[in-house]
């Protein structure tokens, strides 16, 4: 008689057909970006419109945690001592409330004050057309050797295409009110569900936490599961120590920024006044980009103050280069001290690629995302040349230093302390 075959099911064979039903996978996936490359961005493209108003939810939620984490414990968390969810309510509310507040009074004040700056310079780029033009006629007759007439071309043609670009800037905003109504929609509901969003990772983040970790205990061996969730400790302290500083950093700019606008209009400079509330907001959203943030606002800020005079223009970039050497040298280092640890190099690195993946968001986001990779990557290099037994010195930062001699100091403390008993 034939004896039946019986199906013994092995772990080892189960693993192996696993690893290569990934493996195919993968592979599949690379030829098919590769090949259809076109539709493929395609659908990243529209599954990153689409999950949009999650990601800036998730961002929405870094950077009002410390303003929430502050209302908590330094005010009502002294008032309201009993019910740590009353405080916890009244600090997410008040936040909330205090942040929408301040973002409609900046747009009620610095909409009109940006199209009469537009309207103003639509206004003087004729006379200064003409004055460039009278110049270039006075060098021809003193220099008849050097020809300027492509120059001088350019400059009988360059106001024209400025002017319609600036006055179709200005329209554009009716134009797209009337235009592209449900698109103006969109974005409001996409705001909507972003605060929404954000207001649950808030009021739900330690109910989250533990969530997550049941998942990744129950998932994982104990050893495995300890290191995962070590990296996602060390990832989120990253971006909340980056961001809760950048915040900071920011509403400090900005404010030395408006003191010192507001010192030079008192002095009689020309169009500080007019253009402080703008200016001060371009600043400081412009510095939650590290390094390129405040060069990024200050160009427009100093072509905005030209509108008034040449002399206020070259006043505030010399005010706005000493207090970027203010910042970078004295106020982001005490108030950010080395939250990301990344050398200069990776930074810019972060803020090119995030911002072709994903523009300004992007740009943003970049820096405590290679932060974190490169924190783990630290990490991982670390253990291996410990299971070697290889000593070599680690990249330590500057935080990492200051630490160091902080725990010497406190041990030649205790040292100074026992000989004394």
């Amino acid at each position: 008689m034939d004896k039946k075959i019986k199906f013994r099911p092995s772990s080892k064979y189960f693993t192996i057909s696993l690893y290569t039903i990934i493996t195919c996978f993968i592979i599949t996936l690379i030829i098919k970006t590769v090949i259809f490359w076109e539709s493929t961005s395609r659908f990243f493209n529209s599954l990153i419109s689409t999950l949009a108003p999650f990601f800036i939810g998730i961002l929405i939620a870094f950077l009002m945690n410390p303003l929430v984490n502050w209302f908590k414990v330094k005010v009502f968390g002294r008032f309201v001592k009993k019910s740590k969810t009353l405080s916890n309510t009244l600090a997410i509310s008040v936040s909330y409330i205090l942040v929408i507040l301040v973002v409609l009074i900046a747009l009620t004040i610095v909409i009109p004050e940006l199209v009469e700056n537009i309207s103003k310079l639509t206004k003087l780029i004729p006379e200064w057309k003409d004055s460039a033009l009278s110049f270039v006629h006075d060098f021809n007759k003193n220099h008849p050797t050097i020809d300027l007439t492509a120059l001088e071309k350019s400059l009988k043609n360059a106001d024209k295409s400025i002017v319609e670009y600036l006055k179709g800037s200005i329209s554009s905003i009716s134009k797209t009110v009337v235009l592209t109504g449900m698109s103006i929609v969109s974005v409001v509901i996409n705001v909507v569900i972003a605060i929404i969003v954000s207001l649950y990772i808030i009021v739900d983040k330690d109910l989250q936490k533990r969530s997550v970790k049941r998942i990744i205990y129950a998932t994982f061996e104990t050893e495995r599961a300890e290191h995962l969730c070590y990296m996602i400790r060390k990832a989120l302290k990253i971006f909340s120590s980056f961001f809760s500083g950048k915040v900071v950093d920011s509403v400090v700019l900005a404010i030395l920024n408006a003191l010192g606008m507001c010192l030079f209009g008192i002095i009689g400079l020309d169009g500080f006044f007019e253009t402080m509330a703008l200016v001060t907001l371009l600043i400081g959203a412009t510095n939650m980009i590290p390094y390129f943030g405040s060069y990024i606002g200050s160009v427009p800020s100093i072509i905005l103050l030209l509108i008034y005079s040449p002399m206020s223009a070259l006043v505030y970039a010399i005010f706005i280069i000493v207090l970027m050497q203010i910042d970078g040298n004295v106020i982001g280092p005490k108030i950010l001290g080395d939250s990301t640890g990344l050398r200069p190099l990776w930074i810019i690195f972060a803020i090119t690629f995030g911002g072709w993946v994903y523009g300004v968001p992007g740009m943003l986001i970049g820096v405590p995302v290679v932060a974190t990779i490169s924190g783990l990557i630290e990490d991982a290099v670390n253990k291996k040349l410990d299971n070697k037994e290889i000593e070599m010195p680690s990249l330590k930062t500057y935080s990492d230093i200051k630490e160091e001699e902080q725990k010497r100091k406190a041990k030649k403390a205790k040292k100074t302390d026992s000989k004394s008993e």
